[in-house]
């Protein structure tokens, strides 16, 4: 394994670097690992790459309030903080070469030379955004690093840059440069410094499928259908096939397709295939293509390249190839995959890592059942954004907003341009809050469902998961979300158990659900303009939306949840509750499983740092307390 300096070894090359600029560099970067909380002994332990330090000094965003906050305290302004962490990621990259590398990249006498300098002067006359021309230069700077020139980019190469884009601005940024390519083919004077065709549609998101070119996409689409549908053998009719196929979570079949997809760019890119075989797609799983391929993988996961897989996923990818292949009736090369994936001493590894939690995750739960205020924020956090949500809606009726008839983009662009601005921001934060409210109110007080289960709820369709009884005698609602609608519904059916209806109903003391989800229905849910024509709890923004985007709920709840003190995601609704219940019963091992929709052994499994964790502490609660009558007896005799 490669290895990296620390960032103790970082600061101290740059304070006695004899460069001005280095040394501004060192110190800011010092300043930027104080501001974060990275003690001196981090320092010495930490390998200074430029990943770790993204993750510990995060971007200034809007919707982190909590850094806002942490920047504000140390009389910082937003620039200041962002012109800090800039140098600071200078110094490691001083250190390890990559800044020396980039700006020789940079000083090359070629196309992208040319083209930028055009683009600057377009820039000066108003003509293209500060936006588009950095995009332009960071897609630049990535295809000169690959010898790519513009003339001879093509959307799939584009796509292969932002795979192996370092995170996600890096993607933004590179897909951003591609849309100013195509926005510059409206200029006749620049076509013999542009792409020899308009670049399509470049996916930015890790794990999100990435599009195939060429003679592969089509069967490739094709394997990933039938790996991830399942059928029962003693079915032969067309009708009754499609009735009983089951498919695989979106979520799933994605991991599948980014594993097949990653392979077969993999061994084009090796050479080991310039052209597509004669037998199609199966050609690509030769025996030493296979071999090949996995361990370039494995190569670059050990050498922590920075499109590497980590140890988890390498094993992941590797295991849902022999799937693929399997199921696709490669009988042959599925042996071939799984014989690699049980001799490699880092994928045994990974296979390990995968059948226990994360060590992130471990972390977040060790902290909210350990603070109490935390445990608080957990329990009661529907309440707050609830508060929130209602707070925004007045404040929008005090200053005379109807976000109802201004939820019609219309009506918005009507608006004044400040008023539009004010308006905008009083509806993003009345329908984030409001959504949130909604579904922490079902996540706590009810059952924590996965995300897609918890998007989907609605009241119609083939088959109806939330029930509004709110105008019944006993007012009411209802969730229910059938075995076969949960990801490991199966396990539940064999097991004779399913989640049972679950009612939210009103009046019940300690609940704060009924009146929450009466208020999402009637003040937050008209928000959104197609809410009058779905039939989905959570309605999309966009008409033809059939519920809300995962992306989209993903960054309110986590810019919802900063702003509480409690940063989240959806799954830790899922990990809260466990690690609650296990700590206060550990015992329940049974009931958490049929709750989650998880098995027993896997609940088992994952949270198994829990019940441990609690004895220790219960010991050392019971020696200091021994201790403590020790030292009074002590002070007792000595006095």
């Amino acid at each position: 394994m490669t290895a990296h300096p620390t960032f103790e070894d970082i600061l101290r090359a740059g304070a006695a670097d004899p460069d001005n600029t280095v040394r501004r560099y060192a110190a800011d970067l010092d300043k930027m690992l104080t501001l974060n909380g990275i003690t001196k002994a981090h320092r010495a332990e930490m390998a200074g790459t430029v990943e770790t330090y993204l993750a510990i000094a995060p971007k200034v965003s809007p919707e982190d309030v909590q850094l806002a906050r942490l920047i504000g305290a140390r009389g910082w302004t937003p620039k200041t903080y962002t012109q800090y962490r800039s140098n600071g990621r200078r110094m490691i990259e001083h250190v390890t070469g990559d800044l020396a590398a980039r700006r020789a990249v940079r000083d090359r006498d070629d196309e992208w030379e040319v083209l930028s300098d055009r683009a600057g002067r377009l820039r000066a006359e108003g003509l293209l955004t500060k936006h588009e021309l950095a995009g332009l230069r960071s897609l630049a700077l990535a295809a000169r690093r690959r010898d790519i020139l513009p003339t001879t980019l093509t959307t799939s190469l584009v796509q292969d840059l932002v795979d192996a884009a370092a995170n996600y601005d890096a993607r933004k940024q590179i897909k951003r440069g591609a849309t100013c390519l195509n926005r510059l083919r409206d200029l006749t004077s620049l076509h013999n410094l542009l792409p020899p065709a308009p670049l399509g549609v470049i996916e930015t998101a890790t794990r999100q499928p990435v599009p195939l070119e060429g003679p592969y996409a089509v069967e490739a689409a094709r394997w990933i259908e039938t790996a991830t549908t399942t059928i029962p053998d003693n079915i032969k009719t067309a009708e009754a096939r499609e009735t009983f196929k089951t498919q695989h979570a979106e979520g799933s079949r994605g991991i599948f397709r980014s594993a097949l997809n990653r392979y077969i760019r993999t061994a084009t890119a090796l050479e080991a295939h310039a052209s597509c075989p004669p037998d199609g797609l199966a050609g690509l799983f030769d025996p030493a293509t296979v071999e090949r391929v996995i361990a370039s993988w494995i190569e670059d996961t050990r050498a922590e390249a920075r499109t590497a897989l980590s140890k988890r996923s390498l094993y992941s990818y590797v295991d849902k190839l022999r799937i693929t292949l399997s199921r696709n009736g490669y009988r042959a090369e599925a042996q071939k995959v799984m014989e690699l994936r049980n001799d490699h001493a880092l994928l045994i590894e990974g296979r390990m890592l995968s059948q226990f939690m994360s060590a992130t995750t471990e972390t977040w739960c060790r902290n909210l059942i350990e603070d109490e205020e935390k445990t608080c924020l957990f329990e009661l956090q529907h309440v707050r954004y609830w508060e929130i949500a209602k707070k925004t809606l007045a404040a929008a009726a005090a200053e005379g907003f109807d976000l109802v008839r201004l939820s019609r983009p219309d009506a918005m662009k009507a608006l004044p341009r400040r008023k539009r601005a004010r308006a905008k921001k009083l509806l993003r934060r009345a329908r984030r809050f409001g959504v949130c409210a909604a579904y922490a109110a079902i996540g706590r007080e009810g059952v924590p469902f996965r995300m897609c289960n918890m998007l989907a709820l609605c009241s119609g369709g083939p088959v109806p998961t939330f029930f509004d009884h709110s105008g019944a005698d006993a007012p009411r609602f209802v969730v229910k979300v059938p075995n076969e609608l949960i990801k490991n519904g199966d396990s539940l059916t064999m097991r004779n158990q399913s989640i049972p209806p679950i009612p939210f109903a009103q009046g019940e003391e300690g609940s704060f659900a009924f009146d929450i989800l009466m208020f999402f229905r009637d003040e937050i849910r008209p928000l959104f303009p197609g809410a009058s024509a779905s039939e989905a709890l959570f309605p999309g923004l966009n008409p033809g939306d059939h519920h809300l985007n995962e992306k989209t709920f993903n960054r309110w709840l986590m810019a919802c949840s900063s702003e509480i003190g409690l940063p989240m995601k959806s799954h830790n609704f899922r990990h809260g509750e466990a690690s609650l219940m296990i700590n206060e019963d550990p015992s329940c091992i049974e009931t958490i499983a049929m709750t989650l929709g998880d098995r027993p052994d896997t609940v088992r499994r994952y949270y198994a740092f829990l019940h441990p964790q609690k004895l220790l502490r219960e010991m050392q609660k019971k020696r200091n307390a021994r201790r403590k009558e020790l030292i009074e007896a002590h002070q007792e005799v000595a006095a």
